[in-house]
């Protein structure tokens, strides 16, 4: 079973001249890695870090497209289980999740819309872990828009899945780390007990954000937050006291949190 993509490089501001074979290299790995690691999560519901680890379906050139510079490629599932898994869940609602998964990481995130998508998403509870891995593979595919100058475009058949450009490099490149720690009151919306990657709210109707832990998180931190978790699910914002050092890109707008510690809060409601 097969999904066809492909990537163009042109540019909107300036002559294509070319893509560089360097940072056309480097591009295509990082849409390699970016595609292998949201597919695994998507079809196999678990989280890897490395490209190598990933099973059950392969990613393969095509012919090169003559014109700006377009590459075709194909994902191929290979398996009877990830083939039965991809049917269960739709390609539409595979390519809605991976469209997802990196908006999420490019600061550009929307609300899945298909309901086989939705039920697939509340499964990945590793989801955070996909977005802050996706950082690195992410930058690679900006080198042609980094040291050309150009654009890149991702298709999956003929629809863009999402367009690379200077803001998106800008935001995958801008991160300011506070020098001072904040004290919060939040409610737990997404966690990872394995890894304490996450994301919170402030209330239960507030934007969510994603947060990493500075160090591993205790079985009683991490109970903190599985409570508080579990009233977010239910509609009821069941408060944690957390320190948290903010992330920001340079309009102000928190990128990320670090988590340094977590207090459970009694609710007198």
């Amino acid at each position: 079973m097969d999904i066809d993509f492909s990537i163009l490089y042109d540019s909107d501001e300036k002559e294509f001249d070319g893509l560089d074979m360097y940072y056309g290299a480097r591009s295509m790995q990082g849409v390699a890695e970016t595609i292998a690691i949201s597919t695994h999560g998507i079809i196999n519901e678990r989280f890897i870090s490395k490209t190598t680890a990933a099973k059950g379906f392969k990613g393969s050139f095509k012919n090169s497209f003559e014109g700006s510079f377009k590459q075709r490629f194909r994902v191929t599932f290979t398996t009877p289980q990830s083939i039965g898994r991809l049917r269960d869940l739709g390609v539409k609602s595979y390519v809605e999740l991976l469209k997802h998964s990196i908006h999420e990481a490019i600061g550009t995130p929307f609300d899945l819309s298909r309901r086989a998508s939705r039920k697939r998403f509340d499964r990945m509870y590793f989801s955070e872990d996909v977005t802050h891995r996706l950082f690195p593979a992410l930058k690679e595919i900006h080198a042609p828009i980094k040291h050309q100058g150009y654009k890149a475009t991702l298709y999956v058949a003929q629809t863009p899945l999402v367009v690379f450009n200077k803001n998106t490099l800008e935001y995958l490149e801008e991160e300011l780390v506070s020098d001072n720690r904040e004290l919060l009151t939040v409610g737990i919306s997404r966690f990872n007990a394995r890894t304490g990657t996450g994301r919170l709210i402030t209330d239960i109707e507030e934007e969510s954000y994603s947060f990493i832990p500075d160090v591993k998180l205790t079985k009683v931190v991490k109970r903190a937050l599985i409570d508080s978790l579990q009233g977010v699910a239910a509609d009821v914002f069941r408060p944690v006291l957390v320190e948290v050092t903010r992330v920001t890109i340079n309009d102000g707008s928190t990128k990320f949190f670090i988590l340094h510690s977590v207090a459970s809060v009694r609710n007198e409601a």
